[in-house]
């Protein structure tokens, strides 16, 4: 008898420890998620894993220092987990994650993306107000103007993508653009998608800064109910590029 007590004793210890160190391997993927390539540079800074409830820092992970993506962790334990990054506004991010016990866990984070989009100009146009951003670009080998125009036409909002021709000349002693003829290139009639990204460009155009890349891009965001003026010089942030992509399902 004593024997077979002893016998189940060891064998519910053994059952008990496999449980206790069955682990899972967390595929992390961190960049700019509105690019379709697997890698961007975009990623967040520093990444740190707290475990639940304890609240205890397990992981943390400096994206830049490695090579191999996604990210690999091995012998992660399942169970409810904290993670905090700083996205690419200066925003601290708090996000809470469930690592289910299987073999790999797949995590994606997009640091591109603000905590909120509370910003909405399109959502006050009347009938025949518009929006109209100016984007002027310059580069070591490239510089140009366009102007996006958006106006409520009813119940919907058409955009308007126009080319403006330009010069410089001395105003006051000082050199400044001069704008000249408009070509119209291409006309859509906004979708739902297109106005969420509208509102996304809208509230990220706020953070824009000139950081000293080679290209630098000026914006001037005007309407009735909201004027902005942005130099982006990031060569990252591309928020005209890619409106006009969701607007014309094109991107320079």
């Amino acid at each position: 008898m004593k024997l077979i007590l002893q016998i189940l004793l060891s064998f519910y210890s053994l059952v008990s420890f496999g449980q206790t160190q069955e682990t899972t391997t967390i595929k992390l993927s961190t960049g700019d998620c509105r690019r379709s390539e697997a890698y961007s540079w975009r990623v967040a800074d520093t990444i740190k894993f707290y475990k639940l409830p304890e609240d205890t820092l397990v992981y943390k992970i400096i994206p830049r220092q490695y090579r191999q993506r996604p990210i690999k962790i091995e012998n992660a334990y399942p169970g409810n987990y904290k993670l905090t990054y700083k996205n690419l506004y200066d925003q601290e991010v708090i996000e809470q994650i469930i690592l289910t016990n299987q073999s790999t866990n797949s995590i994606v984070i997009c640091p591109d993306k603000l905590l909120a989009y509370p910003q909405n100009t399109l959502a006050k146009l009347q009938d025949k107000d518009l929006i109209s951003i100016n984007f002027h670009t310059q580069g070591c080998f490239h510089s140009g103007f366009q102007k996006l125009i958006i106006i409520k036409e009813s119940d919907k909002f058409v955009a308007r993508l126009y080319s403006l021709s330009w010069e410089y000349v001395k105003k006051r002693g000082k050199t400044v653009m001069k704008y000249g003829d408009s070509t119209l290139l291409k006309a859509t009639i906004m979708t739902s998608q297109n106005i969420q990204d509208l509102i996304r460009f809208e509230n990220e155009l706020n953070y824009a800064k000139d950081d000293g890349c080679t290209t630098t891009d000026w914006y001037d965001f005007k309407s009735k109910y909201l004027n902005i003026k942005k130099t982006d010089g990031t060569c990252s942030w591309l928020g005209f590029y890619y409106l006009k992509k969701s607007l014309f399902k094109e991107i320079d």
